[in-house]
């Protein structure tokens, strides 16, 4: 029986989800977005996302993102970190706005 109820607690522990892991990652490092064009390639693109500091008035585009890998000033963040999250930058972009605490907009 114990070893049934101690398999279970290490099952359950398993079934974290994608929102939670986003969120709960310790973000230190500023990406801004520097792409020319708003649609759904150039948002999602990490070549368009440079380390940079967070500098955003608010607004209705992505200005950039905060994530957990420092790749130093003027970098592009790891393209499997960006690509971590970049359904959630799309959808900001979409809609003019997000409730992801890690993404930051301007107009």
């Amino acid at each position: 029986m114990v070893i049934v109820a101690i398999t279970l607690i290490g099952v359950g522990s398993a079934f974290t989800s994608t929102n939670e892991n986003k969120e709960s990652a310790k973000r230190v490092a500023f990406y801004r977005y520097n792409g020319i064009a708003n649609d759904e390639d150039a948002i999602k693109n990490p070549a368009n996302y440079t380390r940079a500091s967070a500098s955003c008035a608010g607004g209705s585009h992505v200005c950039g993102v905060l994530l957990a890998t420092d790749n130093g000033a003027n970098q592009n963040p790891d393209a499997t970190e960006l690509s971590d999250v970049a359904d959630d930058l799309w959808s900001a972009e979409e809609n003019g706005s997000t409730t992801e605490s890690f993404i930051s907009m301007k107009n």
